[in-house]
């Protein structure tokens, strides 16, 4: 509410930012803003938005449905944030879109083509968040010197930070052709691989020490916001490539800096207090992981 007398432009215009960012999705979609006054001083606003109406509504059946799909009643909240982040990464891939689709940067593109940037993945984690009614907030910062989003969520009355598009690793081909005695040479350019079963927990739940050190964000976040200092899931960050192989456990690289080796570990993932244990092969520590993965009900990797 302003009052017409002597407002400016500037402020009429912060007004309706303001307004936007009551709302975690309305600020995060993007909209965008321009007036104009006739005459007789008449305001026009027009108002600008990443897609159509009805891919709006699309969007909203798409998050019910997902919401009905992957939470039920009986799930913590901690359960509930751990399902929507792995969601998001098994089911996105990293790109932009169409721009009628909102170019990557609106759930529409995950809605239609599972693909999206930053902002699509965390507008769809603070929709399925909101969806729960569990507190989420959407936020905006730079990472590896590129504009960057992602968002906080509170489980058990502790806030953290959570980057659903830092969880998601990306994985390179290149294309070789080899000599008789083996040696490769490079052929043209690399090729990004769609890898689904990976899931990285590096950026899940972090305190914002955290969140600069595993990450490297840097907060642009204007609007005011509780500053996470908890690091009850620091555990986690060491779970790199996780794939999972009977739908209850997780083995995964557990990376050890002191000896500069990635151990093949197993672990439940259902409770908060990650208790990683050695997986043995033939009674005999497996110290040395790389490559790994999940097929046909084994583990494949390099040692």
């Amino acid at each position: 509410q302003l009052s017409m007398k002597d407002v400016k432009e500037e402020e009429l215009l912060d007004a309706l930012n303001k307004g936007f960012g009551k709302s975690e999705y309305t600020y995060g979609i993007g909209i965008d803003t321009a007036m104009s006054v006739s005459s007789v001083g008449i305001l026009t606003f027009k108002f600008t938005y990443p897609v159509s109406i009805e891919k709006e509504q699309a969007i909203t059946k798409y998050v019910k449905d997902t919401a009905a799909n992957i939470f039920n009643d009986q799930m913590t909240d901690f359960q509930k944030v751990r399902a929507a982040y792995e969601y998001i990464i098994t089911n996105t891939n990293y790109s932009i879109a169409p721009e009628e689709d909102g170019g990557g940067h609106s759930i529409y593109s995950i809605v239609k083509d599972g693909i999206g940037v930053c902002q699509a993945y965390a507008l769809l984690f603070q929709r399925l968040m909101e969806e729960e009614g569990i507190a989420s907030k959407y936020i905006v910062g730079v990472a590896g010197g590129i504009n960057h989003a992602w968002n906080l969520v509170t489980i058990d009355g502790k806030t953290y930070h959570i980057d659903a598009t830092y969880g998601d690793p990306v994985f390179s081909e290149y294309f070789a052709t080899y000599d008789a005695a083996g040696n490769a040479t490079i052929v043209g350019e690399q090729k990004e691989l769609s890898m689904p079963q990976y899931v990285t927990y590096n950026t899940f739940l972090m305190s914002e020490e955290q969140l600069a050190k595993n990450a490297g964000h840097v907060i642009k976040e204007e609007r005011p916001y509780p500053k996470p200092s908890s690091d009850d899931f620091a555990a986690w960050h060491n779970v790199t490539n996780a794939v999972t192989l009977d739908g209850k456990h997780y083995y995964y690289q557990n990376y050890d800096q002191n000896e500069n080796t990635y151990k093949l570990q197993l672990a439940d993932f259902t409770q908060p207090t990650l208790t990683p244990i050695a997986l043995p092969i033939n009674t005999v520590e497996v110290s040395q992981v790389e490559n790994l993965v999940a097929f046909n009900d084994r583990i494949f990797f390099i040692n």
